[in-house]
């Protein structure tokens, strides 16, 4: 199973604190960033092909679930069982249950898929007829996650990078899943995870230790070290 896919503003808040305030965090799988309390870049799902997507999913064979975040609060059916309940949330902060989908009226941040039965690969072959609506990718054989057409991790990157008046050079990433392929191009300093998916590992420059082993920061500590020896 992937880590929690916790909500990254309350995230950053509890591990930071008071110097969250001006950091720029792109949460929910990188279809919006947000600094300083506000978003300054949201592309969403109209809500009309989200819950087209929605339906679709529902007709698919398996016991996949459907989870759709939306502005506030991602949202699950009521039929869900208790397990998979109690997975969402502990990777969410706010979780709404409905018993229908159709009952959302507002545009969606993105649609994630799990299969605990880790047939999300195939599943993702059965979306085909939104191709060109929506960027769908099976990040691994659990999860499916589902934004506006062109909305990933590296366009989400390459727009901060303009916000903030940063180049490659200046970018450092880390990635593991196939969602993270399109991340490893974005900058010069792109680290693969040693346990991440051999597609990922070749689109990056680097590879670094495993998840299990701490190696985001890790790998931080050492360049700080090395940019203190050079200073």
């Amino acid at each position: 199973m992937r880590p929690a896919r916790e909500n990254r503003w309350i995230g950053s808040r509890r591990c930071w604190g008071a110097q969250s305030a001006n950091f720029w965090i792109l949460g929910d799988s990188a279809t919006r960033i947000k600094h300083q309390g506000r978003y300054v870049y949201q592309l969403l799902l109209d809500n009309a092909l989200g819950l087209a997507i929605i339906r679709w999913l529902a007709r698919l064979p398996g016991e996949h679930i459907v989870i759709t975040s939306k502005a506030a609060c991602v949202t699950i059916r009521e039929a869900v069982p208790d397990h998979l309940k109690a997975l969402v949330r502990r990777s969410y902060t706010q979780v709404q249950t409905v018993a229908d989908f159709g009952d959302i009226t507002a545009d969606v941040v993105k649609i994630t898929v799990y299969d605990e039965q880790g047939r999300c690969l195939d599943l993702r072959g059965q979306l085909g007829e939104f191709d060109d609506e929506a960027y769908i990718v099976a990040s691994d054989q659990q999860w499916i996650d589902i934004a506006n057409a062109g909305v990933h991790k590296g366009t989400t990157v390459a727009r901060l990078q303009q916000l903030v008046g940063a180049g490659r050079h200046e970018t450092l990433v880390f990635g593991d899943g196939l969602n993270d392929i399109e991340l490893m191009v974005c900058a010069d300093f792109s680290f693969a995870m040693r346990n991440g998916h051999d597609e990922t590992k070749d689109a990056a420059h680097f590879i670094t230790r495993s998840n299990d082993e701490d190696a985001v920061m890790h790998t931080i500590l050492q360049l700080f070290a090395l940019q203190r020896q050079g200073a």
